[in-house]
């Protein structure tokens, strides 16, 4: 909390799904209760005959397993009050908008370069995977990762609350960008040898589909709308 507080992070608590109070519970104890009042006297001269053994084991079972049951909806109750006040539903809906698709398509390469930056700098650098520069920056990541990909959803699809991105998102993205300025400055004069033929047509094909998706699904109707409304007004005039 406090390197959140430090951070200028919104404030949070943590609070149960399903909130709730003993208050149901109070007729729960370890003892039997005495259901005669104070003012009963119960003679206890009169004996009544014992049921065996068996059937006094048997009529005592239910009750043990109603304590128990009682025992672990208390426990389970109580480990709630540790789990996250809610839980988001993710939905990106890359297909509704271009501001989605462009989104969802810069979210998967600034991952796909996260994941592939570390074996570059390995070769580059001379280091093992062993390293601890090479595992905390893997942790690093990891955990920035987590709340920026959450800051960036907010900022998508409540821009009213979230006027511009976190400061994980920034974070990532600039540590992203600087590993690939790295690896392009100390990469030179490494990699001689020519781009195999077939992964050019592969990334070429990629490149056309990823751009003729967006042209087709987002811009064709647009153009096609802003056609009718230029019509409209010419007509008007």
């Amino acid at each position: 909390m406090k390197t959140c507080e430090y951070f200028q992070v919104k404030h949070f608590s943590w609070r149960s799904v399903r909130p709730f109070s003993f208050a149901h519970s109070r007729r729960f104890s370890f003892g039997r209760r005495r259901r005669n009042g104070p003012e009963e006297d119960v003679d206890t001269s009169q004996t009544v005959a014992q049921p065996p053994a068996e059937n006094r084991d048997s009529s005592l079972t239910p009750k043990k397993h109603k304590r128990y049951g009682v025992i672990r909806r208390n426990t389970q109750k109580v480990l709630k009050q540790f789990s996250p006040h809610d839980f988001t539903k993710f939905e990106w809906a890359g297909t509704t908008s271009f501001t989605a698709y462009f989104t969802v398509v810069l979210l998967l390469s600034v991952f796909l370069a996260a994941e592939l930056n570390p074996f570059y700098l390995k070769f580059l650098l001379w280091m093992e995977p062993s390293h601890p520069f090479v595992i905390a920056r893997l942790v690093g990541v990891f955990l920035c990762g987590l709340p920026a990909v959450r800051e960036l959803y907010q900022y998508m699809n409540d821009s009213r609350r979230a006027v511009r991105m976190g400061q994980h998102t920034w974070l990532l993205l600039a540590t992203i960008i600087t590993e690939l300025l790295v690896i392009v400055k100390w990469s030179r004069g490494l990699f001689t040898e020519p781009m195999p033929g077939k992964i050019k047509v592969f990334l070429s094909t990629l490149a056309v589909l990823l751009v003729l998706y967006p042209t087709v699904a987002f811009g064709v109707p647009a153009a096609r709308k802003y056609l009718l409304r230029h019509k409209k007004k010419t007509k008007v005039q």
